[in-house]
């Protein structure tokens, strides 16, 4: 890569940097630099544009980690799941980029966002795997009688049984993507849609949007009542599926006060 090359992704990291900042403080910003940085790493394979992104991001992502409801039971840290995160968006984001579906650098942040949660559900599916074939290896060398077998059971693996159950372990992107739809359809005018989008994407607070919306809102009040009207419409679309269960946890947690 030439040196002006270098330079110029260097300026591009510099003003993403401060259109990230400019968000968190609810000051107008250009999504031109992070976009443009995001093509070059996903699109072109830039090396240096994707050190950018995860310097930039990685904090967030970070975040996003912390913030989940099943991340302290995975025994691991918020580093790994952040670099299996980024992982995900360097090998799968890349068909997704090149397809147009990013416009946005909030349709990064949100595919971002889900590859986080998909590395969380992955390792628990994993580790429930372990632990259910350790059982049964177990119960296999035990007597036939049932309760010697069952005391003879490996105490760690069968707590780690109890906690995550196999009826929990969902795909949770495809979760996802179906809470998302129904949220679509949902939605009725842009104050719903500004409150359901920083919600969903940024986790903010009813305080925090109308800190961010002043104009918008009459007060944070306003802000959690246009919530309850979303996640009460919301749940009277969802059916009673196999997935109700896991869509309205999942509806729950995002649109959390």
């Amino acid at each position: 890569m030439t040196m002006e090359a270098t330079s110029t992704i260097q300026q591009l990291a510099k003003l993403c940097s401060a259109q990230v900042s400019d968000f968190r403080n609810n000051r107008a910003c250009d999504e031109r630099p992070c976009l443009e940085l995001f093509r070059l790493a996903l699109i072109e394979r830039n090396q240096e544009a994707w050190e950018a992104i995860y310097n930039i991001h990685y904090p967030q992502v970070v975040r996003w980690v912390h913030t989940h409801p099943h991340f302290r039971i995975t025994g691991e840290d918020a580093d790994y799941f952040a670099n299996q995160a980024f992982s995900r968006l360097w090998q799968y984001g890349t068909r997704h980029a090149c397809a147009g579906h990013f416009n946005a650098v909030a349709d990064y942040m949100q595919y971002l966002k889900r590859c986080t949660w998909s590395a969380i559900e992955d390792e628990l599916r994993r580790s429930q795997k372990d632990a259910l074939w350790h059982l049964v290896e177990l119960g296999d060398s035990t007597d036939d009688n049932e309760s010697d077998g069952m005391m003879g059971l490996d105490e760690a693996a069968l707590a780690l049984h109890n906690r995550v159950s196999v009826e929990a372990m969902v795909e949770n992107e495809a979760i996802l993507n179906d809470l998302w739809e129904l949220l679509r359809q949902t939605l009725e005018g842009e104050r719903e849609r500004i409150v359901a989008e920083e919600m969903w994407e940024y986790g903010l607070a009813p305080r925090q949007i109308y800190a961010r919306h002043p104009d918008r809102f009459a007060d944070e009040n306003e802000v959690s009542q246009i919530r309850r009207n979303i996640v009460r419409r919301l749940n009277r679309r969802l059916t009673n599926d196999a997935k109700v269960g896991q869509l309205r946890q999942e509806l729950e947690y995002l649109f959390r006060e």
